[in-house]
Order: structure tokens, then C-alpha cells, then sequence
């Protein structure tokens, strides 16, 4: 009986507790931005550097995550 109450009460804790992403998420539809200089929203763990780079790999913009979620 207290195993399933544990189980039960680590359910609720997983569920109450969003997972932030390991790798940084893009959350920007990037179709149509190509040669526009629209803002682009990322999510990230504070403190990660960010670059986007074009389709031909040069880099086009860069930041690092602050602590919005």
C-alpha cells in the first residue's frame, strides 16, 4: 500500500513539472523569413548560445538564452 501512494505521488510531481529542453527548440515557423530580418524565437536552458545558420551554413544571427521560459 505505501509503494502505490509513492508511485501515485511521483506521478503527480512529473506531471506538475514541465521538462525544459535539452536542445535548443525553434519556435519560429521559418517559412517565408528567408532574406527577412522577422525575429526568431528559440527555447533554450538560460545561458546557451544560440547561432541560426542560412541553408548554405553561414551564420545569420546568434544570441544566448536569458531566464524566460
Amino acid at each position: 500500500m505505501v509503494k502505490h501512494q509513492m508511485q501515485a505521488h511521483q506521478k503527480e510531481a512529473t506531471a506538475a513539472t514541465p521538462a525544459k529542453p535539452s536542445q535548443p527548440v525553434v519556435d519560429t515557423d521559418l517559412t517565408g523569413k528567408a532574406g527577412t530580418k522577422d525575429p526568431v524565437e528559440v527555447t533554450a536552458a538560460p545561458g546557451t548560445k544560440v547561432e541560426l545558420f542560412d541553408k548554405d551554413g553561414n551564420k545569420i544571427g546568434e544570441a544566448t538564452a536569458d531566464e524566460k521560459w
